[in-house]
């Protein structure tokens, strides 16, 4: 089933609004994507290579500057862990202002930045330490759809991305084009999860085969009372 199958049938059902232009938008971006992200791109060009490079060891915390990003944000989060195996957090830039803020100050933030070596080689492993992903969606979006005012939304990112480099936690940011909202939301998309794919195979971890997955299976499913 072609993912764009469920937005067909949603529209059909009037559940979702979506423009036929909006469709065929989407999906040239997702095409273009798909070529900047080949695998014969070498990672100085290819940005989902550049991002699985920077994630690489670290632990990711991802953080949307709006619903829509938001979703993003947690998709990301979601296949690396199905594909990667990394643990991340995930969630929206406005709740984690209420807290979670607060891992940029922790032991995997600034407290281990204040503790490195300053003479130590760039290229030695240190520390594991977050790397913070920031996907915002553009101040595209109307204000009558928004859940609060984009300007807002727009400074909480950029001050996010201040308290991480005081900290001197590494932070990329992934910003939402197009004219749509599912445009939008592809241009999040695309680019991590092939970053989800490049950072599994870094560390020779085939993206299809789980076998945790299985076990959990075997475990948890009761024996047939004919073999007990």
């Amino acid at each position: 089933m072609e993912t764009t199958d469920p937005l067909f049938a949603g529209r059909a059902l009037g559940l979702v609004k979506v423009a036929e232009a909006d469709f065929a938008e989407t999906a040239t971006r997702l095409d273009a994507d798909a070529e900047r992200c080949r695998p014969g791109a070498e990672s100085f060009v290819n940005p989902a290579k550049s991002l699985a490079l920077g994630l690489a060891g670290s632990i990711p915390v991802i953080w949307g500057s709006s619903p829509l990003a938001t979703v993003a944000a947690r998709r990301f989060a979601d296949t690396l862990a199905a594909n990667a195996r990394y643990p991340a957090m995930a969630g929206a830039l406005g709740e984690a202002g209420r807290g979670r803020v607060g891992l940029l100050d922790g032991v995997f933030g600034g407290l281990a930045e204040s503790s490195r070596d300053i003479f130590a080689d760039e290229e030695d492993d240190g520390p594991t330490r977050l790397r913070l992903v920031v996907m915002r969606d553009g101040g595209l979006n109307p204000e009558d759809e928004a859940d609060e005012p984009v300007a807002v939304e727009e400074r909480r990112a950029e001050a996010v991305q201040t308290l991480a480099d005081r900290r001197g936690v590494r932070c990329d940011v992934l910003v939402a084009e197009g004219g749509s909202s599912l445009e939008r939301l592809a241009s999040l998309v695309a680019v991590p999860d092939f970053a989800s794919l490049y950072l599994a195979l870094a560390h020779g971890l085939d993206p299809m085969a789980v076998p945790a997955i299985s076990e959990m299976k075997e475990l948890s499913n009761p024996l047939p009372e004919a073999i007990q």
